[in-house]
């Protein structure tokens, strides 16, 4: 690989990993929006995000 390769590589990575990150943040984001407006206590919504 030479080094223009690797500079690509290394930014598809990392996009990739920006885009997979913020898909997974605004999830949990409306999950836990979702189980805060069903009045699920505060302390068990981020519980039941994770198991979405």
């Amino acid at each position: 690989m030479n080094a223009n390769s690797q500079t690509v590589a290394r930014f598809v990575t990392v996009t990739m990993g920006l885009v997979i990150g913020l898909t997974f943040l605004s999830g949990f984001g409306n999950v836990l929006n979702l189980a805060l407006k069903l009045r699920v206590p505060v302390f068990v919504a981020p519980l039941v995000v994770r198991g979405q």
